[in-house]
């Protein structure tokens, strides 16, 4: 009986794992999908670096990388969570881009 019982709750641990894992990957796919929206709407070269020290670490290695973990950072945030239920996803980012490039444009200014 107890074998029987760490059987269903290990099934039920690794449901859980796979989904979470499933739903982690379905992200990262979404993230790299608006990355590419918004390098394609503001001709930003994916190649290139010069997003990288506004956006993320300065080891990442493109622009695609930066806006991509820069938008997965931006999916996780609680506001944009609750703004995405009645907002476009892209609208959200595009602001926010806008406003974090912007913020960095009047801070050497």
């Amino acid at each position: 009986m107890a074998s029987r019982d760490l059987t269903s709750r290990s099934k039920a641990q690794l449901i859980e794992q796979l989904e979470a894992e499933y739903e982690s990957m379905r992200r990262q796919r979404q993230a790299a999908r608006l990355a590419a929206s918004l390098m394609a709407e503001w001709h930003i070269n994916p190649e290139g670096i010069d997003l990288v020290c506004w956006l993320a670490d300065p080891n990442t290695p493109s622009n695609a990388e930066a806006l991509r973990s820069w938008v997965v950072l931006q999916m996780a945030d609680p506001d944009f969570v609750q703004r995405a239920e009645y907002e476009f996803e892209i609208a959200i980012l595009r602001e926010r881009l806008r406003e974090r490039l912007m913020q960095f444009e009047r801070s050497f200014a």
